[in-house]
């Protein structure tokens, strides 16, 4: 082996990104904005109870990046699979932070609103979600959060 020499280093390093250090898991959301009743709401799911992560849970739609995918499309496939809607009802407004989790992996969500038409006569894939919640923004705006503290023990 060869003596490195700090210029080694230097052309190695020049135009390397920094990323996260480990294994992650991806998985992307839709953060659902919603017209219902004249008023804009956030449209949640509570997972179905048969699910072996997480069941009962609330949550947003989405899921795990499949290989060749985009985060965007994981993002808009999910919702659609979940709520049993078409791509073309769904407009993305923006990509949102991202966040790891404590769980190995990053969950990369995005703001979008879902045409209401299209929630009509809602029919949602059982398998994944047992019902769909609607909570106005008002509501949201105006009530002082819970906030519950928990240790996590690994």
């Amino acid at each position: 082996m060869k003596n490195l020499r700090v210029e080694d280093f230097e052309r190695v390093f020049k135009n390397r990104v920094p990323g996260p250090q480990g294994i992650y898991e991806c998985y992307s959301l839709l953060v659902p904005l919603v017209y219902k009743d004249g008023e804009l709401h956030l449209l949640y799911e509570v997972r179905a109870d048969s699910l072996k992560n997480q069941p009962g849970e609330i949550c947003f739609p989405g899921g795990r990046l499949e290989k060749g995918e985009s985060l965007l499309e994981c993002a808009l496939r999910e919702t659609c699979e979940e709520l049993n809607i078409n791509k073309e009802d769904i407009s993305v407004i923006a990509q949102l932070d991202y966040l790891y989790t404590y769980r190995n992996f990053i969950m990369y969500p995005f703001l979008g609103e879902i045409d209401s038409k299209a929630l009509d006569n809602l029919n949602v894939n059982h398998k994944e979600v047992k019902e769909v919640i609607f909570v106005p923004l008002s509501f949201l705006t105006e009530t002082e959060p819970l906030v519950y503290n928990f240790d996590i023990i690994l």
